[in-house]
């Protein structure tokens, strides 16, 4: 495939989702740019990777065709829908800062505690925090084996319930503050305990999509005059320079693997480089290839849902009702060993090719839905739920995030306090 066949496919679908959803920053737009990225990646080629499969083309447009159908069904049930034509001119709620900050600080306070307890664990059987970075690369390999006992695990939960009340206190300011950013540290010192990085590249996500359609829904009723441009790119810059320093900096304590065999001189010449590298381009590229090489030998066999509703299932094992599902999926050769292979493998695994077309078809449904029940109605529940359904969204080029524990335990804290967190329409001096 030409890499200029998925820039000009994900330029014209950014621009049909800003004529759909009237803002640039949306699911469509999340779901094209994503992919968009992770196609054009692969066949740049840095690495010599495998020629995708024709099969593997198949499910990854028609998936996305059918993501967009969903769109598309909501769309048309709207416009021939005379109830759902009357705009409001008043808000639903407006977010009470005060209460925003004591929960951010009761949660982050939970957070830090689960993260120092994690820490000490690993002095006591290390001696040393200078031992346990020494170690860095075999502690990995004892999480990823489940080796590590003592911690305390799911509290970790209440930090991300933070982040999502960082992004929206960033909104409500206008500027960044380190109130805001308090939760996001506080995951990169959990994260650095267990030497991994997906739950500091959660919490990012997690923030920005908190923080974007807070600021969204702010500008729509003009509830703050506290969005100055100047001050948001400071704020996003800080935020991303946060993300790539503490990733990178777990990736050279972690010692990632930067040469391939594989690897093309181009890619060479960043093995010394301190953010972009081999072993990042691997990263945001090779998800489609093990796509295709799954599908290629034929799949594998997993209880229906297993994936997509893994918390549920690990809570099943604990008293003996299904057996443990595993913590990570089976890797394939690309021509390297790695393992993850976009969504669209996990829904696969759980439901078949009926999942390929009815998952991306429903989730892009949902996402329509909840963006106009938030913004027509402003429901602070349908906000939640919105900002968590983007984020299986973001997350669909890597794997089905909703398989991650504190994704859905951070997602019923936040829908369990909501209520207390906003002052209500009649409440508001408009």
């Amino acid at each position: 495939m030409s890499v200029l066949l998925p820039v000009i496919f994900g330029a014209f679908s950014c621009w049909l989702s800003k004529r759909l959803f009237a803002k640039w920053f949306n699911p469509l737009f999340i779901y094209s740019v994503s992919w968009t990225i992770f196609i054009f990646l692969y066949e740049v080629r840095l690495i010599r990777y495998i020629q995708i499969q024709n099969e593997a083309w198949v499910v990854i447009i028609f998936s996305f065709l059918s993501f967009l159908l969903g769109i598309i069904t909501f769309f048309s049930f709207k416009y021939f829908s005379t109830s759902s034509q009357t705009n409001r001119t008043k808000p639903g709620f407006s977010f009470n800062e005060r209460k925003i900050i004591i929960a951010l600080y009761i949660f982050s306070f939970i957070g830090l505690i689960v993260a120092l307890q994690h820490w000490m664990v690993l002095i006591n059987k290390f001696g040393s925090i200078a031992t346990v970075f020494l170690r860095a690369n075999l502690i990995y390999k004892m999480r990823v084996e489940g080796d590590i006992q003592g911690t305390i695990p799911y509290l970790n939960s209440f930090s991300y319930a933070a982040v999502f009340l960082g992004g929206i206190y960033t909104a409500i300011k206008g500027k960044i503050t380190l109130t805001a950013i308090l939760p996001l540290l506080i995951v990169i010192v959990q994260d650095m305990a267990s030497v991994g990085r997906a739950g500091i590249f959660m919490a990012f996500i997690l923030f920005t999509l908190s923080f974007f359609f807070t600021r969204h829904y702010y500008s729509e009723y003009n509830l703050s005059k506290k969005l100055n441009k100047i001050n948001i790119s400071i704020a996003l810059f800080i935020i991303i320079a946060i993300f790539l320093v503490s990733t990178t900096v777990i990736k050279n304590v972690r010692g990632s693997i930067e040469k391939f065999k594989a690897s093309t001189s181009e890619l060479n010449e960043l093995e010394r480089s301190y953010f972009i590298s081999p072993s990042l381009y691997l990263y945001f590229s090779s998800n489609i290839g093990v796509l295709s090489k799954y599908l290629e030998k034929g799949g594998e066999d997993k209880m229906i849902g297993e994936n997509t509703f893994q918390p549920l299932y690990n809570l099943l094992s604990k008293i003996n009702i299904v057996d443990h599902p595993g913590f990570y999926p089976k890797g394939y050769f690309i021509p390297m060993w790695t393992n993850s292979a976009t969504y669209l493998r996990d829904i696969h695994e759980d439901f078949g090719y009926m999942g390929i077309f009815l998952v991306p078809f429903i989730l892009g449904l949902l996402n329509t839905y909840l963006w106009f029940k938030f913004f027509s109605t402003g429901s602070i529940i349908s906000f939640i739920f919105l900002v968590y359904s983007t984020m299986i969204v973001a997350f669909s080029t890597f794997y089905m995030v909703t398989r991650a524990a504190v994704f859905i335990l951070s997602l019923i804290i936040l829908l369990i306090s909501a209520n207390s967190l906003v002052v209500k329409n009649k409440e508001l001096n408009i």
